[in-house]
């Protein structure tokens, strides 16, 4: 079992709401991405805080940070309105049955659940036109051991 396929899975997620998304492919650090790209970019950590172990799978709990760059509108409120619509919509794509079953049928993907936990908009500290909607979620991953 690979946990990159939770990247993977999120990345198909974001593609199905706005195909202009590009992600940010560094490991850890978000505070060096060039402002040319800021605009509709998005970076995905993930770690495994908690595992249960079954004798024969283990299920994993699966925490995933997502944040989605935004700038530029006429004023920051619309800024901050068109994130939050675009990060809802991948926000509620990413919890759906029919997505997981889907992204399992295709990917044979150990993927059970998706639970989302919050989504919190901030403002780029030197320009307030440029937001940062952190959205974070719970995957449940069952791994076979024996």
């Amino acid at each position: 079992m690979k946990i990159s396929k939770v990247r993977t899975y999120f990345k198909n997620q974001i593609a199905i709401i706005d195909g202009d998304f590009k992600e940010w492919e560094d490991a850890f650090n978000i505070d060096n991405i060039p402002s040319s790209i800021r605009d509709k970019s998005y970076h995905i950590a993930y770690e495994i805080p908690t595992s249960e172990d079954f004798n024969t799978h283990l299920e994993d709990g699966i925490s995933v940070t997502l944040n989605a760059f935004f700038k530029g509108y006429r004023t920051p409120a619309a800024t901050l309105d068109v994130a939050m619509d675009l990060c809802n919509d991948i926000r509620i794509q990413s919890v759906k049955k029919e997505s997981i079953e889907s992204f399992r049928a295709t990917d044979d993907n150990p993927i059970f659940g998706v639970i989302s936990n919050s989504i919190i908009p901030t403002s780029i500290t030197s320009n307030d036109n440029q937001v940062v909607i952190t959205l974070e979620f719970t995957i449940r991953m069952a791994q076979t051991i024996c």
